[in-house]
């Protein structure tokens, strides 16, 4: 994560209430970090997480992050751009569903999960 992302330290905060064990990386050059996990730049959020090997982009809900570890489905992980007002770690009201997609090497736009 950026040094200087609050929003970030919160979805830490989040993950580790909810028994994930966190180990937080950061760094100054993020789109170095997006490059190395293959991340469309039209996918990219603000953080970049590894959990049970997948690969976790942006402020994903744990219900679809619980999904991605029960279910381990064959996808190199989970995307939600931007940052949705609302979700883990953002403030203000959640006015749309999110939508979560697969991270896959097709480069597909498959929904993962729609919260």
């Amino acid at each position: 994560m950026s040094p200087t992302c609050g929003c970030c330290k919160v979805f830490k905060s989040i993950l580790s209430d909810a028994g994930v064990k966190t180990n937080r990386i950061t760094r100054d050059d993020m789109v170095a970090v997006k490059k190395q996990f293959n991340i469309p730049k039209e996918k990219e959020s603000c953080h970049t997480t590894i959990i049970g090997g997948y690969v976790v982009e942006g402020h994903i809900p744990m219900e679809a992050i619980s999904k991605l570890l029960a279910e381990k489905p064959a996808i190199r992980g989970i995307v939600m751009p931007g940052m949705p007002a609302g979700s883990p770690g953002m403030p203000g009201s959640k006015s749309d569903p999110f939508e979560i997609f697969e991270l896959n090497d097709s480069g597909s736009d498959n929904i993962f999960m729609t919260i």
